[in-house]
């Protein structure tokens, strides 16, 4: 009796704070007049940026609040719906492809034997180099760059104070700065993403709020060459700010996304690192919504892309370089049920797993919803996706732009918080549908809103707005 009246209890307020929110007051006034007339228990959790619920007209009111000792914070009603609905939906699909997730899981299902893909248990943060920037942190990457330093990463970070900056650490001890370098942007404005060219380690394609993406020498930034990002080979290729940047396999294609609903395609000379001389090689899309994340796939020239507004992923194929084939654009159905073609989250950031079978993408979803899809091939070449398991416990607001990183195999993943922290998550599970029981580890320290988040072997590198960047070690 005393779950079913604190349920009830939770029940009542979570209809009664979702009045209150929108601004249905005739409502929210009649439902507390029932509730009242029917001695039914209510409970609020305390909050600060939350109204507390009251009935004016009672001096007794705490008397008939029925207090649930064990919850801590009442959910957005929206969130609790979205999560059952989710729930329904995640196990008609798992029942209907239980065979096929058994043996297309296998590889995540079964405990690592591989001792380097066992998870560092608790994560220690390596390194943490404070005032990083004087703005907050955009980007934070650990990148290999042996033409800088053959023995070690480089950290390459860009913020709002539009400054690019190359830090080359020690060879030993990744916690220590051996030389730092920095270059302003100029009038790209800040940089939103950046992605390093596979046949020039030196050389990354960065992504400007004014549409621009720059191909920038490193070395130069490392320097402390003023000019290095206003001379580095330049293309406005969008209307509005460009959020994301990624290149194929072969390092001859930059693609880019952006705010004006355009993923753009543009040839480059992979061998010195400039744009191929016509700008007629390029190849555009169009999506429902603004950009919000791309990844290229396995086969090195699909590319995965997440926009808002819409109730599909989408595949975009890269040209081929000779110009035989045009670049072509497909999509397939965002939700678990094909037939359904309401979504009411966007996918905010995409990463294709170590294996290449799975993609995870980081969801603007109330409940802090994280969706692993299994990516598939059919014979024409053609990308299918089938959607595996929903975890959840990250805290996702209306402004968040969660970031997710895979942690050095298929068995681990992280994902930013709105807490300020990042999360470790593991991903074998009995269920599809699965709660804060698979968050393995809470990496603590930052003070602000994680902005970026990327591993590189056994380190895991956040930056973050409260101008800070971390160096985590993750695994063994």
């Amino acid at each position: 009796m005393a779950s079913r009246t604190g349920a009830l209890a939770l029940t009542h307020s979570l209809v009664l704070q979702f009045l209150a929110d929108h601004g249905y007051s005739a409502a929210h006034e009649a439902l507390l007049l029932e509730i009242d007339a029917a001695d039914a228990p209510t409970y609020v959790a305390p909050s600060m940026d939350r109204p507390r619920i009251t009935r004016p007209e009672l001096d007794d009111v705490e008397d008939r609040v029925a207090v649930a000792t064990a919850i801590t914070d009442v959910p957005p009603l929206v969130a609790v719906v979205e999560a059952w609905r989710d729930a329904l939906v995640a196990d008609a699909v798992a029942r209907a492809a239980v065979a096929d997730d058994d043996a297309d899981m296998a590889s995540i299902n079964r405990t690592p034997t591989d001792p380097s893909l066992k998870l560092l248990a608790p994560p220690r943060d390596a390194a943490v180099f404070h005032v990083h920037h004087l703005q907050n942190i955009l980007v934070a990457r650990l990148l290999s760059i042996p033409s800088i330093d053959a023995h070690q990463h480089v950290l390459v970070t860009a913020a709002a104070d539009r400054t690019l900056r190359v830090t080359r650490l020690h060879p030993t001890d990744i916690s220590q700065a051996v030389e730092t370098g920095s270059s302003l942007v100029g009038t790209l404005g800040s940089i939103l993403d950046l992605v390093q060219l596979p046949t020039l380690s030196h050389v990354v394609a960065v992504a400007g709020m004014d549409g621009s993406i720059a191909l920038v020498d490193l070395r130069a930034v490392l320097a402390s060459d003023a000019d290095a990002v206003t001379r580095a080979p330049r293309r406005k290729l969008h209307a509005k700010l460009c959020s994301v940047v990624a290149v194929s396999r072969d390092g001859r294609f930059v693609v880019s996304g952006a705010a004006d609903r355009r993923v753009v395609v543009t040839e480059i000379d992979s061998a010195s690192g400039t744009w191929a001389q016509s700008e007629a090689k390029e190849t555009e899309w169009s999506v429902p919504g603004a950009v919000e994340s791309l990844t290229v796939l396995p086969d090195g020239r699909t590319v995965l892309i997440a926009a808002r507004n819409a109730a599909d992923l989408w595949f975009g194929v890269v040209p081929d370089g000779d110009g035989t084939q045009a670049g072509t654009l497909y999509a397939r159905a965002l939700n678990a049920d094909p037939n359904d073609t309401h979504v009411s989250w966007t996918p905010m950031h995409l990463a294709v797993s170590p294996s290449g079978l799975y993609a995870l993408a980081a969801t603007s979803a109330a409940s802090g919803r994280v969706v692993l899809l299994r990516l598939s091939q059919e014979n024409d070449g053609a990308y299918t996706v089938r959607h595996v398991r929903n975890f959840y416990g990250a805290k996702v607001d209306e402004w968040s732009k969660p970031r997710v990183a895979w942690v050095g195999s298929d068995a681990y993943f992280a994902v930013t918080s709105g807490d300020h922290q990042v999360y470790v998550y593991v991903t074998r599970a009995k269920s599809v549908h699965t709660t804060n029981v698979q968050i393995v580890a809470r990496l603590l320290g930052h003070e602000h809103v994680v902005r970026d988040l990327a591993c590189v072997g056994k380190w895991l590198v956040s930056g973050s707005y409260d101008k800070s960047v971390r160096v985590w070690q993750v695994l063994p």
